[in-house]
Order: C-alpha cells, then structure tokens, then sequence
C-alpha cells in the first residue's frame, strides 16, 4: 500500500514539475524596437489586376492538361490498332479451328467504328491544340477570350474521344467474355 501511494505520488510531482518547467518561466514578453519605418507601402508580386492573373493560371493549367490528354490518347488509339490487328489474327485461328466466332466479329467491327470516331475527335482536339489560339508557344495566355475559346473547343472532343475508345474497350471485352462463357 505504501508503494502504491509512493508511486502516485511521484507521477504527480512529475506532473507538476513538467508543468512549472513548460509554464513557469519561459514565457517573457518581448520588445523590439523600430528605428525606422518603411518609405513606401509594399508592392504585389504580380503587377495587375489578381483576378484576371488567376483565371489566366486556370485556364493555363487546363489547356496543359488537355495537351497532355491529346497525347495520352494519341498513344491509347495506336496501341488500340495494334490490338484490333491481333484480335482479327486470333479470330482467324479461330475460324480455322472451326469455332463459331460471330459475335466476336460483329465486336471488332463495333470496335473499328468507336475507334474510328474517338481518332477523328482526337484529331480535331489535337489541331486545336496545336494552333493554340490564345496562348504562346510556352501554353501562356496571350488573349484571355481566345484562350477561353480555345478551352472550351477542344474539351467536348477529348470527352468524345475518351467516351469512344472506352465503349470500344467494353464491347470487345463483353463479347470475349459471353465466347468464353458459350
């Protein structure tokens, strides 16, 4: 019983100590003195007006990002034919083999015209990105109402673009799997 209040009584004086130490006298008021003020008020960073700088950082950043995307499914449309001209390979061994592959060849054919539109939308973002109206060579807006006009026109294609070549992907992928079920 000794002990138990020998041991409480410890914690508690750690307790307060650790609190007089955090608290007792290391808090001191501090002054500074000021011989000289400044002569002028002290100029923004970016001369101009702040709002329009801001909408001209957002509508940079989105034409860098629909840049980005026009290569990215640049790459997805090349690597989409190579995987066209693999599957008519595998459904012609197939067809050797003697299987029923219809529904396989009605997918590719589905998928030859999702691809065919989402490569005629990109190519029309992909022009737009390239006259970028608007913006200099660096992706910086020039003329606010042209970048703006710029944005607008090429995001409805990239969205076409994504939209087809995903949809392609799900036809070919359903109907490989109802073969493989059947």
């Amino acid at each position: 019983m000794f002990t138990k209040k020998k041991n409480g009584l410890k914690m508690w004086m750690s307790v307060l100590l650790a609190g007089g130490l955090l608290f007792g006298g290391t808090i001191a008021p501090v002054f500074a003195a000021v011989e000289e003020y400044p002569a002028t008020a002290p100029q923004p960073t970016i001369t101009g007006d702040g709002v329009k700088h801001f909408f001209e950082g957002v509508l940079m950043r989105t034409f860098r990002y629909q840049e980005s995307m026009t290569v990215f499914i640049g790459a997805a449309l090349e690597d989409a034919n190579g995987s066209m001209s693999r599957a008519e390979e595998r459904i012609d061994k197939l067809l050797e083999e003697g299987k029923d592959v219809a529904e396989l060849e009605e997918a590719i054919s589905q998928f030859e015209i999702l691809i065919e539109k989402a490569e005629n939308a990109y190519s029309a973002a992909q022009s737009l990105v390239d006259l970028h109206s608007g913006f200099n060579d660096q992706g910086r807006v020039e003329d606010l109402e042209k970048a703006r006009e710029t944005i607008n026109a090429i995001e409805p294609y990239l969205s076409t673009a994504r939209k087809n070549i995903i949809e392609a992907v799900r036809v070919v992928y359903e109907a490989v799997k109802a073969y493989q079920d059947s």
